[in-house]
């Protein structure tokens, strides 16, 4: 793992000493918050492979609660960060004061993300033709999820978390000789997902539970990673919160 990280900060390197025009000589890297020593360590490892001396490593919901507060110019605010990768979840309630970041309570699930809705649009799509999720080979089963991504690409905004409402694709796959197609709009999308963000309103309310800190004394909904770039993730959220999350 270290030596794949490591291609990772090498390439991750590469690219802004192309676009800065000048040499990297050293790396500050955020990592989940719940990593233990010995992950820290194997990331230190990974970017020494790579050739990057670490300055510092910082909790991932500091650093998005620094980039906040200061792309906003607030010295002062209170924020839930909200971390939804490919296959994890993090929820963080975080204070901001006078360029430094406490993580006040941090809650999370490290096996749910945006891969949990892929194979819920899978299953979706075999629930309406007659296929059997568990009678198909490995290779259709790959085949059915990057579908759902194709789905999931048509119908969610990835750039302006724009609304999802009134988007909508057809599914097409084959399957051995024949052709299976199924609609999916952003309707029948957010119901798909209900029990995946069901899961996620659960970490929530763990998190702003375990922080003792009411809602109400919350400034802002900060999103993080791919998976929270769903617009039916911010409709949902939205519904939630009553706001639309930053």
């Amino acid at each position: 793992p270290q030596e794949l990280s490591a291609l990772v900060l090498r390439k991750l390197a590469q690219n802004a000493r192309e676009a800065l025009g000048e040499e990297i000589e050293e790396a500050i890297i955020s990592v989940p918050a719940y990593f233990n020593d010995n992950q820290r360590c194997a990331t230190r490892l990974a970017a020494q492979l790579a050739g990057l001396p670490v300055k510092r490593l910082i909790n991932e919901p500091s650093a998005a609660a620094l980039y906040y507060s200061q792309s906003r110019a607030q010295s002062e605010c209170r924020l839930l960060v909200i971390d939804f990768g490919g296959g994890t979840l993090d929820v963080s309630v975080v204070d901001c004061f006078e360029n430094m970041v406490e993580i006040v309570a941090i809650a999370g699930n490290n096996h749910l993300g945006g891969n949990d809705i892929d194979q819920a649009i899978a299953g979706y799509f075999c629930s309406q033709t007659g296929l059997v999720w568990s009678a198909l080979d490995p290779q259709q089963q790959r085949q059915l999820l990057a579908l759902a991504e194709r789905g999931i690409a048509a119908i969610c905004c990835h750039t302006n978390w724009d609304s999802a409402q009134d988007r909508s694709c057809m599914l097409a796959c084959e399957i051995g000789p024949e052709l299976y197609s199924v609609p999916l709009d952003s309707h029948i999308l957010s119901e798909i997902c209900q029990p995946v963000f069901q899961k996620v309103r659960e970490v929530i309310v763990r998190a702003v539970r375990d922080s003792e800190i009411p809602i109400s004394a919350i400034q802002d909904v900060v999103l993080v990673g791919g998976s929270s770039r769903l617009g039916v993730f911010v409709d949902y959220l939205e519904e939630l919160f009553s706001r639309r999350p930053t």
